[in-house]
């Protein structure tokens, strides 16, 4: 299971050696990743994100063109969002300790 520190605190580095090339990532998308990386990081297949997508259950993305991008200070909300508390155990509907059902009685009628 994925815990939200290992996301990455900076997903989109500029390659420091590029010796006078372009970056290949332009500083404008730091703190975004693309469906690909965020499927590998929650250990999902990018048809399941895409699925949330439809759905309107998975993180907020961005989509600018073609590009569908996520920030990961919002998926980090997501998740936290989707923790989940273990609820009180709840007695069984019916359930009598002396294995009597609920329908069943103890009290005998006589007939006149």
């Amino acid at each position: 299971m994925l815990k939200l520190n290992d996301l990455p605190q900076e997903p989109c580095k500029i390659n420091s050696d590029t010796q006078g090339k372009p970056p290949s990532t332009p500083l404008i998308l730091d703190g975004y990743i693309r469906r690909a990386e965020l499927a590998r990081m929650l250990d999902v297949t990018e048809r399941t994100v895409y699925r949330w997508e439809l759905l309107r259950i998975g993180p907020p993305r961005v989509v600018v063109g073609a590009l569908i991008l996520y920030r990961v200070d919002s998926i980090q909300k997501w998740l936290e969002s989707r923790e989940q508390q273990l609820s009180p155990i709840r007695k069984r509907r019916g359930h009598h300790p002396q294995g009597k059902s609920q329908g069943q009685s103890t009290v005998k009628t006589s007939h006149l």
